[in-house]
């Protein structure tokens, strides 16, 4: 699977992102999402918070916007962005 993105044309590489935001991982998904959440409420708000949590308790699957959310946050704070 590791090389399905290039043999089909698409740049990039898989990275297990599910399982580091079910394992060692989720506390540092969870406190990203809710900080950003706290910062950038009214473009984030609950609404990546709330199935990040739901995906914890296995209620829900795995959404990439998880990880793109923790992402931003950490760009939000690392370049000083403000809305």
């Amino acid at each position: 699977r590791l090389w399905t993105a290039p043999l089909l044309g698409l740049p990039g590489f898989v990275t297990p992102e599910s399982l580091w935001a079910s394992n060692e991982w989720s506390e540092f998904y969870l406190s990203e999402m809710r900080e950003i959440s706290e910062e950038w409420g009214e473009l984030i708000g609950p609404r990546v918070v709330d199935p990040f949590e739901k995906f914890l308790r296995k209620e829900k699957g795995y959404d990439p916007l998880f990880w793109k959310v923790t992402c931003l946050n950490r760009w939000r704070k690392i370049f000083k962005v403000e809305l």
